[in-house]
C-alpha cells in the first residue's frame, strides 16, 4: 500500500516531463511574461515531482531497514511508518484532494477562475496559466459531476478486480515455482543458469498486454449498459397511446414522399437542363 504513493509521485514526475515536452515551445517561442512564467512553471512542477519520488523511496527504504535490523515489526518501525504517513503522504495528497473537493462542487472552481484578484491568481497559477481554453466552462450540476465520477469508479473497480483476482492472482504461485527451478531439463539452448526469467516473462506477457487493453472493453460494456439504461427510463422509441403511433406513419410517409420528390427531381434534371439550354440559345 505504500508503494502506491511512490508509483503516484513517479507518474507525476512522468506527466511534467511529458507537459515539458508538449509545452516547451509555447514556453520559449512567444518571449512574454506569460511564456517566461509557463516555463518557471513547468521546471519548478519537475522539480517538486522529482523531489515527492526521491523522499517517498527514502522514507519506504528507511521502513525495510528498520524492519530487517529489528527482525519484526517494531515500534521503531511503526514509528517510521507513521512518519511516512503523516510527514509525507498527508502533504502530498492534500492538493488531489482539494481537486477532488473543486470536482464535487464545481460552481466554486468556475467562480474561482472568473474571479480576476491576484490572490485567486497566485493560489492557482500553479495549475494552468490565467488564460486558457475553457475557462470557467465547466458542468456546473453537482449530481452529474457525481454521475460522471461513479461512473468511472465502477468501471474501474470492476477492471481491477477482474485483473487481480482472474488474471494476476492465479499466476503467482506458478511463477514462483518456475522461477525456483534449478534443474529443469531444456530441449532448447539455456540462456539463464539456475534461474528462469524468461518462461516468466513468457508467462505473464499476455497478462500484462490484457491488463493494458481491456479497460476499453469494460468501458463500452458499461457504456451500453449505461445507455440502455438511460434510454429505458427516458422512454426512448416506446410508443404509448395511438396517437404516437399515428404520428410515427405520418413522420415515415412524409420521409417517403420526400425520398420520392428526390427521385423525380433527380431524374428529370437532364430534361430540365435541355429545355432551359434551349431557351437560351433562342
Amino acid at each position: 500500500m505504500l508503494s502506491v504513493f511512490i508509483t503516484w509521485a513517479r507518474l507525476n514526475f512522468l506527466q511534467t516531463l511529458l507537459e515539458i515536452g508538449t509545452q516547451f515551445r509555447r514556453a520559449t517561442g512567444s518571449g512574454d511574461r506569460d511564456g517566461r512564467v509557463l516555463a518557471v512553471r513547468m521546471v519548478l512542477k519537475a522539480i517538486v515531482a522529482a523531489g515527492w519520488d526521491l523522499a517517498f523511496s527514502l522514507l519506504y527504504k528507511g521502513i525495510w531497514n528498520q524492519r530487517d535490523s529489528d527482525q519484526s515489526w517494531s515500534p521503531a518501525t511503526h514509528a517510521r511508518i507513521m512518519r511516512f504517513l503523516y510527514a509525507a503522504v498527508a502533504v502530498f495528497v492534500l492538493p488531489a484532494l482539494l481537486s477532488m473537493l473543486l470536482f464535487i462542487f464545481p460552481y466554486v472552481r468556475c467562480a474561482l477562475e472568473k474571479i480576476s484578484w491576484k490572490t485567486s491568481y497566485t493560489l492557482s497559477w500553479w495549475f494552468h496559466s490565467r488564460v486558457y481554453v475553457g475557462c470557467g466552462l465547466r458542468q456546473t450540476n453537482t449530481f452529474d459531476s457525481v454521475k460522471y465520477s461513479a461512473f468511472w469508479i465502477l468501471v474501474l473497480a470492476v477492471k481491477f478486480s477482474f485483473s487481480y483476482f482472474l488474471q494476476i492472482r492465479p499466476l503467482v504461485t506458478p511463477t514462483k515455482e518456475i522461477y525456483s527451478l534449478s534443474t529443469a531439463a531444456y530441449v532448447w539452448h539455456e540462456l539463464f543458469i539456475h534461474k528462469n526469467p524468461f518462461d516468466v516473462l513468457l508467462l505473464w506477457l499476455p497478462v500484462v498486454l490484457i491488463y493494458l487493453m481491456d479497460i476499453q472493453i469494460w468501458y463500452v460494456i458499461f457504456s451500453s449498459l449505461t445507455g440502455a439504461w438511460m434510454g429505458l427510463f427516458m422512454h426512448l422509441g416506446e410508443i404509448r397511446d395511438m396517437n404516437q403511433l399515428r404520428l410515427r406513419f405520418q413522420f415515415f410517409a412524409s420521409a417517403m414522399s420526400f425520398n420520392i420528390m428526390l427521385e423525380e427531381q433527380h431524374e428529370n434534371e437532364p430534361k430540365n437542363f435541355l429545355g432551359r439550354l434551349r431557351s437560351f440559345l433562342r
